[in-house]
């Protein structure tokens, strides 16, 4: 990869992150009665989310147009995250005494391994057909056709998964 495409990906990075966080710290303000702050930190989060589809933007065609490579490159990460990272880290909240925390890195495994069974279900038939995806806005659960009565992962209710655009 040129030096510039992994600066793109680096300024792309960066500014995803810090809306992300940007969106975290206006919830904290607004939850202690800061209004003013919490409406600043979200006026940054959308300037730093513009950034980020502008940076995007640029980099179309330029990390590659082959959706299975693509594919590969996602399934090689999602068995790393099932079968390795998000264990290790909810491993290290355990130690810390953060059971929360722990808890849902445990259901990011369980979600990254439904996402890995998902992308092998696409690359062993090329397509998905005309499935229909629900988010499950607590744990990242991905249901296909149908939301579930309860999630599978972290037994949220139907009304918290969501449609993705």
């Amino acid at each position: 990869m040129k030096d510039l495409q992994k600066e793109l990906l680096l300024a792309f990075s960066k500014e995803s992150v810090s809306a992300a966080r940007n969106r975290l710290y206006a919830a904290l303000s607004e939850k202690a009665g800061d209004a003013s702050t919490a409406r600043m930190l979200h006026a940054l989060a959308d300037s730093e989310e513009v950034h980020a589809r502008r940076i995007m933007m640029h980099l179309r065609g330029k990390i590659g147009s082959d959706i299975d490579e693509h594919l590969d490159e996602l399934i090689s990460a999602k068995r790393k995250n099932f079968t390795v990272e998000f264990f290790e880290v909810a491993e290290m909240l355990h130690r810390d005494g953060r059971e929360t925390a722990a808890e849902a890195f445990e259901q990011f495994g369980e979600t990254a391994k439904a996402q890995f069974e998902l992308l092998n279900r696409r690359r062993k038939d090329g397509s998905v057909g005309t499935a229909l995806f629900y988010v499950c806005q607590v744990c990242g659960y991905i249901a296909v056709d149908a939301p579930p009565k309860n999630c599978p992962v972290c037994h949220a209710v139907e009304s918290k998964f969501r449609k993705p655009a």
